[in-house]
């Protein structure tokens, strides 16, 4: 067992006892924080940094693309090197950087629009998409006060389908050509329970139109830095201050 932890801060000591309970004698375990020095970091045999420089917002944005940048590369260093799979992951790391300047050019007004008098969201993802729905509702709620749930497009239809109607919006994440025909079904199927309707990506009637990306595993993560500006963008237009949501601290210390 190689137990491996992230964490922005580094600071959460339910982290650290886990991390020490896997490895009690700290010869295998590692822990990516982008704090530095930080508690997680020197519990961990291997502490490694990962340079998004400070987060000075309350919900951490660019160290959690960083974070899962860093399980990528994690990812292509432990596959077998002759793999297909391996080379097409180390190329999609490669193009990162560019596909995320690219995502960050979209113009989140049309979505923002269509949300502002939303107050009650499902964010939907399917296959890579679905991490990215789970990120993209937890901001949702931070920055914008929004009940905000992400959910599968299989896992709507055990029992949150029931809540669809008029109140409801439900924004679709169409991140990957796979998962897209299940995901735009969905989305008419919701429709005609009369939710309130829009789309996310690189896809016909889309309000947050996404650029199209040639790639299987890293687009998702590329896609996230547009749609964290179409979370900032919304949480202004609805008066709120993005970096410091109410209730909330910089480091949670659970245990």
């Amino acid at each position: 067992v190689w137990p491996v932890a992230f964490s922005q801060s580094g600071g959460s000591p339910d982290l650290r006892a886990a991390l020490q309970h896997c490895d009690p004698q700290r010869l295998h375990s590692s822990a990516f924080v982008n704090t530095w020095p930080s508690p997680l970091a020197d519990a961990a045999a291997f502490g490694i940094a990962l340079h998004a420089a400070p987060e000075t917002a309350v919900a951490a944005t660019k160290s959690v693309i960083a974070q899962m940048t860093a399980g990528a590369m994690l990812t292509a260093a432990l596959a077998a090197p002759a793999s297909a799979a391996a080379a097409d992951l180390q190329l999609e790391l490669e193009r990162l950087p560019q596909w995320l300047h690219s995502a960050q050019q979209t113009d989140p007004e049309p979505l923002v629009q269509a949300l502002q008098g939303c107050r009650h969201l499902y964010v939907i993802g399917r296959g890579q998409g679905l991490p990215i729905a789970r990120e993209l509702a937890l901001k949702f709620k931070e920055t914008c006060g929004l009940q905000a749930e992400a959910f599968s497009a299989a896992e709507l239809l055990h029992g949150p389908l029931a809540l669809a109607g008029p109140d409801l919006h439900a924004l679709l994440l169409v991140t990957d050509r796979q998962s897209a025909p299940e995901l735009l079904a969905c989305a008419e199927r919701l429709d005609r329970l009369q939710a309130r309707v829009r789309l996310a990506g690189p896809c016909p009637g889309s309000l947050f139109d996404l650029p199209p990306l040639p790639g299987t595993y890293c687009p998702g993560v590329a896609y996230l830095g547009g749609l964290y500006l179409l979370v900032d963008a919304l949480a202004r237009r609805l008066g709120r201050d993005p970096d410091r949501p109410p209730h909330l601290n910089k480091v949670t210390l659970t245990f």
